[in-house]
């Protein structure tokens, strides 16, 4: 058997799988925010990898738990490669060890497939929600993409979603601003390493690992290995061999960018229909697809994100139900199997761990049913189930962009703050006016000396020059607490004052004292003094009227200004009331000492924040996992708020419950939930009575980006002071390139001086306290825009004690 053979058939059958990779990785890229070029290049190198070792055509897929459950659930980038490396590291082992047969003997077929159908389930709903949202022109086209797709699902010379891909792409290439989009993208660029945290590989494994283990030894190793017995008999492929390759894969390239992979049966299958017969046409794809990811990563980024959401539902909506035809598979004459199959699948839907535990559970549940041979009950509960059917909850996440989202919330939010307060003019720093100040007095109140010198009438001093000084007698002396009247100045006299002293009656200019020669009762002026030299004229400083409009938000000199015209109070706009409220069975209250749980210190952080934006922040405590609970919480807080604000709890597993919390307190809910931005993606917005609600996420770096990208705005919006929170930015030359993302960018960033400002992205995972603690500041890059290595930009530091920091050599 030849193992290198170019010719038509090796070409045609290198696509013969794109009918499941385009759908997963499409999903991947535009819904989890994977980089295109990344995916791509390690796709194409594990192609390459497999080719050379086996020579005959074993396919490279998408894990399809991993991928389903991750675009279903909204998973962070971080997670998904985690989930990558775990399962590398567990396939080499079990390899090694041989447990391979031992696992497939321990998980029956049933639990298996109740997985697979669970999954597909899962994505056809994720698909029609894409689908049907939008206008009645998106569900056309859905419904144009789906006739496409089903004519063409069956060819053998034409996959159905490469025809279905090739339309809309040239379908938006005729569109100029489009074009121009794409070409932007024509360059070269290398993976992206990621660098996930320990949370996001064990929450990762948790969800998305566990529930493919069984199906990647079931069909990824033992049915591709027979399947390729069958086609290739001359051929090397074990379940050993299997087993290692996609467990060495797996454990290097996630750190790249690429998505968990494995071999597949059904991709063997779809190959050789193709006409794939030697490792040519693996070889070919991987090429293909690196260089596709080195050369047109970016374009390729931009083009997936050009496609409508409502197409993305489609490729979702066939990956679905391919998923899950597996029930054809069944044995209906087996009650037993079929009632853990459904079992399994309904436990996977409801529950956000339910796959790990029907993996758990349905062997259990199967082995003790064939053992007690109760058939008549398993027929009664399986025709119960046909009846009432299964309750099926998937929360599905619709992320927005940054834009539209803002735009919405604010439209949607009805408080403005007009009660005022009476406060002393000593604590009104900060404050926010409510009404105009208004002077009833002149400021100077009459005309005042600005210097120490010599009050003198300016007409007396024109002749006077170095060679001939005039002399004038002094007559008097004036301080801060004489009255004018108390001297007069006459023609050829002056009067000392200082500096506040009113100016003498008939005087109209000081000369100062360092230009003066003093001789016993009289001065010596060897220079003209002009008309009003160093004199406040009555009024000048402040006249009567307003001098300070409502709606200023009041600076120390401020503060000076209204101290100075005699008001010791003055009236302003009472402090926003934000209630805070922290969500998780596993936190405790700041002032309880728990040691089995975590305190809720990023509520603490989110108040400091509040603060220091002139906000009156209230913590109300730490509810738990329970939608009721929270409503409770927040219909309390709802009292004295102004703003509520919710840490944790609203991503999209079982126990985030905050958006039902929401429902029950306001029926339409969640105006956004999920917003096009990282990290932060999460992000849920809405209101309450008309007062806003922000859902912020439980990781610190998301919880921040929710909070200066929409909590801070909302707080100044509120006072009528606008959008744009009272921060401070800096001017930075910023130390690396930023690379173009398809969603809003809120980066860490640490500002330092060394001979001029210079702003060092923080990186890292979005779970990690010690980058909040490196940086000073952040910088929001919007979706497609790059920044280059040594170009200026604006950091917003995160409040005024920044600055000190940035100075502060000690904190360098």
């Amino acid at each position: 058997m030849k193992s290198i053979k170019f010719d038509r058939n090796e070409v045609a059958g290198a696509f013969g799988d794109l009918g499941t990779f385009i759908p997963f990785v499409l999903g991947l890229i535009v819904v989890n925010g994977l980089s295109a070029t990344s995916v791509m290049t390690m796709y194409g190198l594990a192609y390459i990898f497999t080719g050379i070792i086996y020579g005959v055509p074993i396919p490279v897929q998408p894990m399809k738990a991993v991928a389903a459950i991750s675009i279903s659930q909204g998973a962070s980038p971080e997670q998904i490669s985690g989930t990558g490396l775990v399962l590398g590291l567990f396939f080499v082992v079990i390899a090694m060890t041989g447990l391979v047969k031992t696992i497939e003997r321990l998980v029956p077929k049933y639990v298996v497939r109740g997985i697979q159908l669970a999954l597909g389930v899962k994505m056809i709903l994720v698909a029609s929600n894409y689908i049907f949202q939008g206008s009645i022109g998106g569900w056309v086209t859905s419904a144009v993409a789906i006739s496409i797709v089903l004519l063409f699902y069956d060819s053998r010379r034409i996959p159905s979603s490469l025809l279905l891909l090739s339309v809309v792409g040239i379908l938006n290439i005729f569109r100029l601003e489009n074009l121009v989009f794409l070409f932007e993208g024509l360059r070269f660029s290398l993976p992206k390493m990621l660098d996930p945290d320990v949370s996001s590989i064990f929450q990762g494994f948790l969800t998305l690992g566990l529930p493919q283990i069984p199906l990647t030894i079931g069909n990824s190793i033992i049915a591709t290995a027979l399947l390729s017995r069958d086609l290739f008999p001359r051929g090397k492929v074990s379940v050993k061999r299997l087993s290692l390759s996609l467990g060495f894969m797996n454990s290097i390239f996630p750190f790249f960018g690429g998505i968990p992979i494995c071999h597949g049966c059904g991709g063997l299958a779809s190959h050789y229909r193709f006409g794939a017969r030697t490792r040519t046409s693996i070889l070919f794809i991987g090429v293909l697809l690196i260089s596709l990811g080195l050369f047109f990563g970016e374009a390729s980024t931009n083009f997936f994100n050009l496609i409508p959401m409502n197409i993305v539902g489609v490729f979702l909506l066939f990956a679905g139900i391919e998923l899950s035809m597996v029930v054809r598979k069944a044995n209906i004459t087996d009650k037993s199997g079929l009632l853990v199959m459904f079992a399994v699948t309904g436990m996977s839907i409801i529950f956000k761990y339910g796959m790990t535990v029907g993996i758990i559970i349905g062997p259990l549940l199967l082995y003790a049913l064939k053992s007690r041979n109760n058939e008549k009950h398993i027929k009664t509960l399986l025709s119960g189930l046909h009846q009432s059917g299964l309750r099926m909850s998937v929360k599905i996440l619709k992320p927005t962009y940054f834009e539209e989202a803002f735009d919405k919330f604010v439209e949607a939010v009805d408080v403005k703050i007009e009660d005022s307060e009476e406060v002393s003019s000593l604590d009104a720093v900060g404050r926010v006016l409510s009404e105009d100040v208004v002077s009833i007095v002149k400021i100077p109140p009459e005309d005042m000396s600005v210097m120490d010198g010599y009050a003198v009438r300016s007409e007396d001093t024109q002749e006077a020059t170095n060679k001939k000084p005039i002399q004038l007698k002094i007559v008097g002396r004036l301080y801060p607490s004489s009255s004018k009247e108390d001297v007069k100045v006459s023609k050829g006299e002056a009067s000392y004052v200082t500096t506040g002293a009113p100016i003498p009656l008939g005087a109209d200019a000081v000369e100062k004292i360092e230009f003066v020669r003093v001789k016993g009762r009289q001065i010596q002026l060897r220079r003209p003094v002009k008309k009003w030299s160093f004199v406040a004229i009555k009024g000048e400083d402040i006249s009567e009227g307003v001098i300070l409009k409502r709606g200023q938000t009041l600076r120390p000199q401020d503060v000076g200004l209204i101290l100075g015209i005699g008001k010791t109070k003055v009236r302003v706009l009472r402090k926003p009331r934000i209630v805070i409220l922290s969500v998780g069975d596993e936190l405790t209250d700041l002032d309880r000492e728990d040691t089995s749980k975590k305190m809720s210190n990023y509520s603490l952080i989110v108040s400091r924040l509040l603060e220091d934006l002139g906000a009156d922040p209230k913590i109300i405590g730490v509810a738990p996992d329970e939608s009721k609970v929270v409503a409770e919480r927040l219909a309390r807080g709802l009292d004295e708020a102004d703003v509520l604000i919710t840490i944790a709890g609203i991503s999209v597993g079982e126990k985030d419950i905050v958006p039902d919390a929401v429902k029950r307190l306001e029926p339409r809910g969640l105006i956004i939930h999920g917003v096009k931005m990282k990290p932060g993606s999460v992000t849920g917005l809405g209101t309450i009575r008309g007062k806003p609600l922000v859902a912020l996420p439980g990781h610190i770096a998301s919880t921040l980006a929710g909070f200066y990208t929409f909590v801070a705005p909302i707080v100044a919006y509120i006072q009528g002071l606008g959008v744009k929170p009272p921060l401070p930015i800096v001017r930075a030359k910023i130390l690396q390139k930023v690379e173009r993302h398809s969603v809003m960018m809120f980066l860490l960033i640490r500002v330092k001086d060394e001979d001029g400002l210079l702003a060092e992205p923080v990186m890292g995972g979005s779970s990690l306290l010690r980058r909040i603690i490196e940086a000073n500041g952040f910088l929001i890059l919007p979706a497609q825009n790059e920044i280059e290595e040594g170009e200026e930009v604006n950091v917003t530091l995160f409040s005024r004690h920044e600055l000190n920091r940035i100075y502060d050599r000690h904190s360098s």
